[in-house]
């Protein structure tokens, strides 16, 4: 994973929003799209624009320069296998497996319906996708989501994902949604569409979150981001109204910075003074092991640490009975008669 800020230090600003990129796509060329909003949002306002990588490389051909960075995305699609519902059959459905009784003739056998809809298709890597961005967002405090093409749909889970802190608002340009809901999902939750010049795609996205929709084309125009940041400086008016979210947000940046100042004081201390054991791992040394250059003369001790003798005999005859079963090693016993 790989992500980006506009600002030096992510713990610098008091608002974050985490922007998704679209497929074929990456944190760095988003970034670079958004250059100059995160600039002016960042050095106005204290607002932070974190880019994140999908999870996914590209399996398409892809020729890379030097300093180029390989497209990725955030699912693989795949058809389901023809005939065949991937949802799951009950013992009535007339096209289960198990109803090996009918014979093809039969008239009522029918075979699965097939419509094109997501309930046809498989989305490989979109658990892990989903996993991704609930590590990212629980791992500092963000505020909103920005996010472009596939990238919303994606983003768009966040929010009924039961996250805490939950998204304040949502930003898609040119959203898709995964799901066939018909019916508002969030109705107290602001958001923004930025549709293109045929809005199909993104209607079901508008249907379920709502919110006001501004006409604009494929490309990240000026206008298009003035569109953005006046909304985002809109959010952050709202929320100065609101003094117990700006409470918790305040005081959730005050945790997160004091555990980043712990975690530098912490590896700065380890660095002018590593511990032993610590260095062993990373940089061992004679640990464990035969180290020297010369081989290994007779009686001579060799590498490692020694066994203890009494670890090489069974409980019952570690004893300290002198007539009895020695603690010795039976090899030193076996030197001691043929020195006798």
């Amino acid at each position: 994973m790989q992500s980006t800020s506009h600002s030096t230090s992510t713990g610098g600003a008091f608002l974050r929003i985490l922007c998704l990129h679209d497929d074929d796509s990456h944190a760095m060329e988003l970034s670079n799209s958004l250059e100059v909003l995160g600039e002016r949002l960042f050095e106005k306002h204290g607002i932070d624009l974190v880019y994140v990588n999908s999870p996914l490389i590209s399996r398409t051909q892809q020729v890379l320069g030097p300093q180029e960075l390989p497209s990725r995305v955030w699912w693989e699609e795949q058809k389901a296998p023809a005939g065949k519902s991937p949802a799951p059959t009950t013992d009535s459905s007339p096209w289960n497996d198990d109803e090996d009784d009918k014979s093809d003739d039969d008239p009522n056998t029918q075979e699965a319906p097939t419509h094109d809809n997501a309930n046809d298709k498989n989305f490989v890597g979109l658990d892990a996708s989903l996993l991704l961005l609930k590590q990212v967002w629980s791992s500092m405090p963000f505020w909103g989501i920005l996010a472009i093409g596939k990238g919303a749909a994606v983003g768009s889970f966040l929010p009924l994902m039961g996250l805490s802190p939950e998204p304040s608002f949502c930003c898609f340009v040119h959203g898709e949604s995964l799901l066939e809901e018909t019916e508002q999902l969030m109705d107290t939750m602001p958001c923004l569409h930025i549709v293109g010049e045929d809005p199909g795609p993104s209607e079901a996205l508008f249907r379920q979150f709502g919110g006001e929709v501004h006409l604009g084309g494929k490309k990240l125009t000026k206008s298009v981001l003035n569109i953005i940041g006046k909304f985002v400086v809109g959010q952050k008016k709202r929320l100065r109204e609101d003094t117990p979210e700006t409470n918790i947000l305040a005081l959730q940046n005050q945790l997160y910075m004091v555990e980043q100042e712990a975690a530098s004081m912490v590896a700065e201390r380890i660095a002018a003074n590593p511990p032993k054991t610590l260095m062993a791992v990373i940089q061992p040394q004679k640990v464990g092991g035969f180290s020297s250059g010369q081989r290994r003369g007779p009686k001579e001790e060799g590498g490692g640490a020694p066994c203890p003798s009494e670890f090489l005999l069974k409980r019952e005859k570690r004893t300290t009975n002198p007539d009895g079963p020695t603690r010795s090693h039976p090899n030193d016993a076996r030197n001691r008669r043929e020195q006798e």
